[in-house]
């Protein structure tokens, strides 16, 4: 097609190609989601596929019955681990509420020369909802995409350091070296100036 036709749709190539990034590490979240649950389930490898393969679980479900393998195998998770699995089940769920909000609400177009947009629950409105609408910028996106990925990464470490034979003080070491290296990567990526919609063509 010529290069003078098109149409705009939506907001501007930036907060695209970072809502694209928001359903990436949203979906990657999956398998950190089945590792923290084999992990903590205290079920065989081979018994946690069986599982989630016969129950056809998705990731709500598969959420909840990791809740309910925390609670009931508390006295066997190490303290300092279970703070960590309920602030990766917290933050996921605010995270996905927000990606959902993200992928399935009907996006404005951008004011020129800005880099932010509206999204709008354009059915909810229909119906008089007036927090049917909620403004996002490109640096919001970025976070919650960031944010998926830290509890993406979180939930695998945990899985990892819920071994029985990971002695407590590498459990400890490594927690507080994810949170030293998270905070440099997050200050790195955030703390970046946002490229212009034409250096990202």
């Amino acid at each position: 097609m010529n290069a003078q036709y098109g149409y705009l749709a939506g907001p501007s190539d930036a907060m695209k190609q970072e809502i694209g990034q928001v359903v990436i590490n949203h979906a990657l979240c999956d398998q950190g989601l089945y590792g923290l649950f084999a992990a903590i389930s205290g079920l065989k490898e081979s018994q946690s596929v069986v599982v989630t393969r016969s129950l056809k679980l998705k990731a709500g479900a598969l959420l909840d019955l990791l809740i309910a393998f925390r609670r009931s195998n508390e006295s066997l998770i190490y303290p300092a681990l279970l703070s960590r699995i309920d602030s990766c089940v917290a933050d996921y769920r605010k995270l996905s509420n927000a990606r959902n909000v993200i992928v399935h609400w009907h996006w404005g177009l951008s004011p020129e020369g800005e880099e932010s947009a509206t999204a709008t629950n354009f059915l909810s409105m229909n119906h008089g909802n007036a927090a049917g609408t909620q403004l996002f910028t490109l640096q919001a996106l970025k976070s919650i995409s960031l944010g998926l990925f830290h509890v993406n990464t979180l939930m695998m470490t945990i899985a990892a350091l819920s071994a029985p034979d990971v002695p407590s003080f590498v459990k400890e070491k490594a927690l507080e070296s994810f949170d030293d290296t998270y905070e440099r990567v997050k200050e790195a990526l955030l703390g970046l100036p946002d490229l212009p919609d034409e250096e990202l063509t």
